[in-house]
């Protein structure tokens, strides 16, 4: 349950900076479609939390499985600049 809490700190405060860094223009966070569905899977991260007796909401379990997007994007950027980088030095 620790390691839970962590890491649903870990993202929150990454929604936060994200946030913060559109400096007096905290709209622009919204344009992109990443940045909602992070701020969608951080919000059903601390919803059961919010929620007394939230044991029965099974569904948001599968949504915070949802996470696993994150790392998939992740990756598929960290490729795309690796293939960037090659296509530069050719």
């Amino acid at each position: 349950m620790a390691v839970t809490q962590a890491i649903s700190w870990v993202f929150t405060v990454e929604i936060a900076l994200k946030i913060l860094g559109c400096e007096s223009r905290p709209w622009v966070f919204f344009r992109s479609n990443w940045n909602c569905f992070d701020l969608l899977i951080v919000a059903t991260i601390w919803f059961p939390y919010a929620v007394e007796g939230s044991e029965g909401l099974a569904w948001v379990k599968v949504i915070r499985l949802m996470r696993l997007f994150r790392v998939a994007r992740f990756l598929k950027v960290r490729g795309r600049k690796k293939h960037e980088e090659k296509d530069k030095k050719r």
